[in-house]
């Protein structure tokens, strides 16, 4: 398994992996998108699901895939919740690190 990723890089790679299977460009993807304005067909979501395991390094089961990834997650950011909960690859530090920083900019 790779090291534990940043926020800021789970969402980096997360918005280059919906570029490059959608039709949609960087600027118009966000983790609030929802996956159904992405227009993916079936092998798009085969293909998302591949590009997720390479670039994290991390093996989804087939049936969970098909069967909750697939069909229930509504925004990127719900993939990115199951990510960083069910294949923990956040670094919880740099997570906390990254919060404190975003409250000091407030400031």
């Amino acid at each position: 398994m790779m090291k534990k990723l940043t926020n800021s890089e789970i969402d980096e790679k997360l918005i280059y992996i919906f570029d490059k299977v959608t039709d949609m460009t960087v600027e118009d993807i966000n983790l609030n998108t929802k996956i159904s304005e992405l227009k993916m067909d079936s092998l798009d979501k085969v293909e998302m699901i591949m590009k997720v395991e390479r670039e994290f390094d991390i093996s989804i089961d087939d049936e969970f895939a098909e069967n909750y990834i697939m069909d229930k997650i509504v925004h990127i950011k719900d993939l990115k919740k199951i990510l960083k909960e069910k294949y923990n690859i956040c670094d919880i530090k740099e997570e906390r690190k990254e919060k404190i920083e975003k409250i000091n900019d407030l400031k």
